[in-house]
């Protein structure tokens, strides 16, 4: 964890006036599995948590149901509500069809790298798989811990409005090395060097603002924007799996659109002055952005499966300056006829 911290607290505080970086800490309660085990056929075997956030003990028993992959055709059929479902391959894309379908409990015997923050109900993974009607036995424990997060931001500029620039990261899951702390990262501190050296947009303020708890819904952001006038913010342009190619303009996460048409239509016209087609998708991984009320213009590389897996041997510098120099040039000009 501290090795996250400690680099951006040096960068952030080279590239800025360290006097003028703020921090503002909270408090969050996690849930994290303490304990699991599987009881089949009287013997005992060990499980891997693959998940955080179930918040309760519990003891879940009855026949496994058995599918290889879980298509997204799958999350309206009610036949897995409240059962014990083994799914054999599973990537980080299949959990927001997963979570629909609602599930007593899911195993699989797949790695998922990509931390997963899930209320509901907890996946395993264990050591072989399943084929189907087989009666088990789970005991699981969780631990409650009180976890405190770290927010910086510095306001550059003059205004009574904000435009927030914001980098979310968990150094609870992340390494400085892992691409998907990396490439966003590298295009924060570029957009940083712009502002500082090229000069910053004019009307308006632009609130830099890192946040932790990337993982656990932007928990981080919650508790920032909780305490603000959310009145007095325009935007929300947000860092977060970009500077990697094959970037899209995420218009959905599961429950709630993040933008609204006047956003898109403008960040549409203003990427076309670049030579840039505007690809817009919905939001693939499952993050429950709901507390949202500020429009979010959120550029995010997908799909990629390997997000989550490589280190930044993987990524060319190139992807990152050529995708910094599109959110500077968005930065400068998306409100210019509004000051």
């Amino acid at each position: 964890m501290e090795k996250v911290r400690l680099l951006i607290k040096k960068e952030i505080s080279d590239l800025l006036e360290e006097d003028e970086v703020k921090k503002e800490s909270s408090v969050i309660t996690e849930y994290y599995i303490k304990s699991s085990v599987l009881v089949l056929e009287g013997q005992k075997i060990t499980t891997i948590p693959l998940s955080y956030g179930f918040g309760k003990n519990a003891e879940f028993s009855g026949k496994v149901t058995s599918i290889e992959r879980f298509t997204p055709g799958l999350s309206i059929d009610e036949k897995f509500k409240n059962k014990v479902l083994f799914i054999k391959h599973i990537n980080h894309y299949d959990v927001k069809y997963i979570v629909n379908s609602k599930p007593a409990v899911v195993l699989t015997t797949s790695d998922i790298k990509r931390p997963l923050y899930i209320k509901d109900f907890p996946i395993f993974k264990v050591p072989f798989p399943f084929l189907g009607n087989e009666k088990v036995k789970i005991f699981l424990k969780v631990k409650e811990e009180e976890e405190i997060l770290e927010n910086r931001y510095v306001d550059i500029g003059f205004g009574n409005y904000y435009v927030y620039l914001h980098f979310p990261y968990d150094p609870r899951f992340q390494e400085p090395e892992d691409l998907n702390f990396y490439a966003p990262y590298n295009v924060l501190k570029e957009i940083l060097d712009r502002l500082v050296n090229l000069g910053y947009p004019r009307g308006f303020k632009t609130r830099i603002l890192l946040t932790e708890g990337k993982f656990s819904n932007y928990s981080g952001l919650q508790k920032f924007l909780a305490q603000q006038d959310e009145d007095k913010i325009i935007s929300i342009i947000n860092i977060d799996g970009c500077g990697l190619g094959n970037e899209k303009l995420i218009t959905k996460s599961i429950n709630k659109y993040v933008i609204d048409e006047f956003h898109i239509s403008k960040v549409s016209r203003l990427m076309k002055d670049l030579g840039v087609s505007l690809k817009k998708e919905y939001l693939k991984e499952y993050m429950d952005l709901s507390f949202l009320k500020i429009p979010l213009v959120w550029f995010f590389s997908q799909p990629n499966i390997h997000l989550y897996e490589l280190t930044s041997d993987f990524i060319g510098e190139k992807d990152i300056k050529e995708f910094s120099s599109y959110i500077s040039y968005l930065l400068n000009n998306l409100y210019k006829e509004m000051v």
